[in-house]
């Protein structure tokens, strides 16, 4: 009976981060069904990123998830894959940043390439 209070304590730390590891896991699996939908550009040979809003709110709902996690007492033994996740997205999300930069500099610039003008 002595030891009670402190099973109780290591039982409740544990339960944290089995939590925390759950919900990591769930982040996971939600991008396994993520898809990044291409579509053709007029008849350019192009292709545009569709629908991209989908893409960016689960992100941002991640990144924030994972920042709180990270932040969190219990997650001292998940600290490495939960680092190397927050990696993962920032990474995601600095590709998208520069894929929507892109794109938007080359619908903007389309029109003038594929001018008649500048054609010959």
């Amino acid at each position: 009976m002595k030891f009670v209070e402190e099973i109780n304590e290591i039982g409740h730390f544990a339960g944290r981060e089995t939590k925390l590891e759950q919900q990591v896991q769930a982040m996971k699996d939600e991008w396994k069904n993520i898809k990044f939908e291409l579509i053709p550009f007029k008849e350019s040979g192009t292709y545009l990123l569709h629908k991209p809003e989908p893409i960016w709110d689960l992100l941002d709902e991640h990144i924030l998830k994972t920042l709180a996690i990270s932040n969190s007492p219990y997650v001292k033994f998940l600290k490495v894959e939960v680092s190397y996740w927050k990696g993962t997205l920032i990474r995601v999300q600095e590709i998208l940043e520069e894929w929507a930069k892109v794109q938007r500099g080359w619908l903007y610039l389309q029109p003038i390439f594929t001018s008649p003008d500048f054609q010959s």
